[in-house]
Protein backbone atom coordinates (compact mmCIF):
# COMPACT_ATOMS: atom_id res chain seq x y z
CA UNK A 1 0.00 0.00 0.00
CA UNK A 2 1.26 3.40 -0.91
CA UNK A 3 1.63 6.09 1.38
CA UNK A 4 -1.13 8.70 1.50
CA UNK A 5 -1.04 12.63 1.10
CA UNK A 6 -4.03 14.58 2.18
CA UNK A 7 -2.78 17.92 1.27
CA UNK A 8 -4.87 18.42 -2.47
CA UNK A 9 -4.15 21.23 -4.27
CA UNK A 10 -7.54 23.49 -5.19
CA UNK A 11 -8.93 24.63 -8.20
CA UNK A 12 -5.90 23.33 -10.40
CA UNK A 13 -8.46 22.27 -13.18
CA UNK A 14 -8.35 23.74 -17.08
CA UNK A 15 -11.95 25.62 -16.36
CA UNK A 16 -10.98 26.55 -12.61
CA UNK A 17 -12.47 29.93 -12.00
CA UNK A 18 -9.46 31.60 -11.60
CA UNK A 19 -7.80 35.27 -12.66
CA UNK A 20 -4.66 34.73 -14.38
CA UNK A 21 -1.30 35.30 -13.27
CA UNK A 22 -1.33 38.81 -14.39
CA UNK A 23 -4.77 39.61 -13.16
CA UNK A 24 -3.76 38.16 -9.70
CA UNK A 25 -0.68 40.00 -9.36
CA UNK A 26 -2.61 43.37 -10.48
CA UNK A 27 -5.36 42.97 -7.90
CA UNK A 28 -5.68 46.03 -5.42
CA UNK A 29 -6.16 43.48 -2.11
CA UNK A 30 -3.18 41.29 -2.91
CA UNK A 31 -0.56 42.94 -0.82
CA UNK A 32 -3.04 43.66 2.27
CA UNK A 33 -5.59 40.77 1.98
CA UNK A 34 -9.17 40.53 2.33
CA UNK A 35 -11.41 43.24 4.24
CA UNK A 36 -13.75 42.32 7.02
CA UNK A 37 -17.82 42.55 6.02
CA UNK A 38 -16.19 42.93 2.31
CA UNK A 39 -16.98 41.18 -0.91
CA UNK A 40 -14.49 38.84 -1.98
CA UNK A 41 -14.72 38.05 -5.66
CA UNK A 42 -14.74 34.09 -5.70
CA UNK A 43 -12.41 34.19 -8.83
CA UNK A 44 -9.45 36.08 -6.64
CA UNK A 45 -10.41 33.78 -3.42
CA UNK A 46 -9.61 30.53 -5.78
CA UNK A 47 -6.62 31.84 -6.79
CA UNK A 48 -4.89 32.60 -3.40
CA UNK A 49 -6.41 28.76 -2.45
CA UNK A 50 -4.57 27.45 -5.20
CA UNK A 51 -1.54 29.31 -4.54
CA UNK A 52 -1.49 27.93 -1.16
CA UNK A 53 -3.19 24.52 -1.82
CA UNK A 54 -0.28 23.66 -4.70
CA UNK A 55 2.24 24.56 -2.90
CA UNK A 56 1.18 22.36 0.28
CA UNK A 57 0.26 20.17 -1.87
CA UNK A 58 3.71 19.79 -3.56
CA UNK A 59 5.89 19.79 -0.31
CA UNK A 60 3.52 16.85 0.64
CA UNK A 61 3.87 15.17 -2.12
CA UNK A 62 7.37 15.05 -2.16
CA UNK A 63 7.76 13.93 1.29
CA UNK A 64 5.79 10.79 0.93
CA UNK A 65 7.76 10.18 -2.36
CA UNK A 66 10.47 10.43 -0.63
CA UNK A 67 9.73 9.11 2.89
CA UNK A 68 7.18 6.51 1.89
CA UNK A 69 5.12 7.85 4.90
CA UNK A 70 1.64 9.15 5.34
CA UNK A 71 1.18 12.74 5.64
CA UNK A 72 -2.09 13.48 7.13
CA UNK A 73 -4.21 16.28 7.43
CA UNK A 74 -4.67 16.12 11.66
CA UNK A 75 -3.26 19.55 12.31
CA UNK A 76 0.11 18.06 13.40
CA UNK A 77 2.25 20.74 12.76
CA UNK A 78 5.58 19.09 14.35
CA UNK A 79 5.12 16.02 12.81
CA UNK A 80 5.05 17.41 9.40
CA UNK A 81 7.83 19.47 9.68
CA UNK A 82 10.33 16.64 11.30
CA UNK A 83 8.97 14.62 8.01
CA UNK A 84 9.82 17.09 5.77
CA UNK A 85 13.40 17.90 7.93
CA UNK A 86 13.81 14.17 7.80
CA UNK A 87 13.49 13.88 3.89
CA UNK A 88 15.60 17.24 3.43
CA UNK A 89 18.50 15.78 5.83
CA UNK A 90 18.80 12.39 3.89
CA UNK A 91 18.61 14.15 0.35
CA UNK A 92 21.56 16.74 1.48
CA UNK A 93 23.87 13.81 2.67
CA UNK A 94 22.71 11.46 -0.27
CA UNK A 95 24.21 14.62 -2.40
CA UNK A 96 26.98 15.94 -0.36
CA UNK A 97 28.88 11.92 0.21
CA UNK A 98 29.12 11.92 -3.85
CA UNK A 99 31.53 9.88 -4.50
CA UNK A 100 35.10 11.41 -5.46
CA UNK A 101 38.01 11.00 -7.42
CA UNK A 102 40.81 9.83 -5.75
CA UNK A 103 44.75 10.09 -6.69
CA UNK A 104 48.13 9.34 -5.18
CA UNK A 105 50.28 11.67 -7.70
CA UNK A 106 53.48 10.29 -7.52
CA UNK A 107 56.18 8.13 -10.21
CA UNK A 108 54.47 4.90 -8.72
CA UNK A 109 50.75 6.34 -8.12
CA UNK A 110 47.09 5.69 -8.94
CA UNK A 111 43.66 7.67 -9.69
CA UNK A 112 40.41 6.14 -8.53
CA UNK A 113 37.22 7.03 -10.36
CA UNK A 114 34.57 7.94 -7.40
CA UNK A 115 31.80 6.91 -9.22
CA UNK A 116 32.52 3.64 -11.43
CA UNK A 117 35.64 2.12 -9.22
CA UNK A 118 38.04 2.14 -11.91
CA UNK A 119 41.78 2.55 -11.41
CA UNK A 120 44.21 3.48 -13.43
CA UNK A 121 47.74 2.89 -12.22
CA UNK A 122 51.73 4.14 -13.63
CA UNK A 123 54.87 3.24 -12.67
CA UNK A 124 58.60 2.37 -13.15
CA UNK A 125 59.85 -0.68 -12.75
CA UNK A 126 62.62 -3.26 -13.79
CA UNK A 127 61.93 -5.85 -16.05
CA UNK A 128 61.80 -9.51 -14.35
CA UNK A 129 64.44 -11.82 -14.47
CA UNK A 130 62.58 -14.86 -14.49
CA UNK A 131 58.93 -15.99 -15.61
CA UNK A 132 58.13 -15.66 -11.32
CA UNK A 133 59.37 -12.61 -10.59
CA UNK A 134 56.89 -10.38 -10.22
CA UNK A 135 56.23 -6.60 -9.24
CA UNK A 136 53.35 -4.62 -7.30
CA UNK A 137 50.97 -2.33 -7.96
CA UNK A 138 51.41 0.92 -5.88
CA UNK A 139 47.99 -0.07 -4.64
CA UNK A 140 45.95 -3.85 -5.05
CA UNK A 141 43.29 -3.50 -7.64
CA UNK A 142 39.79 -4.58 -5.06
CA UNK A 143 38.98 -6.80 -8.00
CA UNK A 144 41.24 -7.53 -10.81
CA UNK A 145 43.11 -5.61 -13.55
CA UNK A 146 41.97 -5.54 -17.12
CA UNK A 147 45.25 -4.93 -18.93
CA UNK A 148 48.46 -3.58 -18.36
CA UNK A 149 50.93 -2.05 -21.04
CA UNK A 150 54.64 -1.38 -20.78
CA UNK A 151 57.49 0.29 -22.85
CA UNK A 152 60.99 1.18 -22.32
CA UNK A 153 62.06 3.76 -20.11
CA UNK A 154 64.20 5.58 -22.37
CA UNK A 155 64.38 6.37 -26.34
CA UNK A 156 68.02 4.98 -26.22
CA UNK A 157 66.94 1.44 -24.66
CA UNK A 158 67.12 -1.50 -27.50
CA UNK A 159 66.07 -4.66 -27.68
CA UNK A 160 63.14 -6.88 -29.13
CA UNK A 161 60.51 -5.49 -27.05
CA UNK A 162 58.89 -5.33 -23.59
CA UNK A 163 55.56 -7.46 -22.62
CA UNK A 164 53.29 -6.69 -19.33
CA UNK A 165 50.96 -9.32 -17.72
CA UNK A 166 48.77 -9.01 -14.57
CA UNK A 167 49.49 -11.75 -12.20
CA UNK A 168 46.78 -11.06 -9.52
CA UNK A 169 45.12 -8.00 -8.55
CA UNK A 170 48.18 -6.93 -6.63
CA UNK A 171 50.90 -8.69 -9.14
CA UNK A 172 52.24 -8.25 -12.84
CA UNK A 173 55.18 -9.34 -14.81
CA UNK A 174 56.65 -7.06 -17.04
CA UNK A 175 60.15 -8.94 -19.54
CA UNK A 176 62.34 -6.73 -21.29
CA UNK A 177 63.95 -9.32 -24.25
CA UNK A 178 67.51 -8.17 -25.82
CA UNK A 179 68.95 -8.49 -29.35
CA UNK A 180 69.48 -12.42 -28.34
CA UNK A 181 65.86 -12.80 -27.19
CA UNK A 182 67.04 -13.05 -23.27
CA UNK A 183 65.46 -11.60 -20.92
CA UNK A 184 67.08 -8.31 -19.84
CA UNK A 185 66.59 -6.13 -16.53
CA UNK A 186 65.73 -3.16 -18.50
CA UNK A 187 63.72 -0.15 -16.33
CA UNK A 188 60.33 0.03 -18.03
CA UNK A 189 57.39 2.32 -17.13
CA UNK A 190 53.77 1.02 -17.49
CA UNK A 191 50.39 1.73 -16.98
CA UNK A 192 47.36 -0.42 -15.70
CA UNK A 193 43.82 0.13 -15.61
CA UNK A 194 41.33 -2.09 -13.45
CA UNK A 195 38.71 -2.12 -10.43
Amino acid sequence: MSAKNDFKAFAISDKANVPSQQEYEAYARLPVGFEDGQYIPNHMLNKALRQASTISSAIADFIVTESGTDVLDDGNVTKISAQFKSVLDKKIAKCCNLNVNTANKVVNGWWKCGDTGIIIQWGQANGCGAINDYRYFPIPFPNACFQIVATYSEFENSGTGVAALPISASQFIVTCRNGASQLAGNFVRYLAIGY
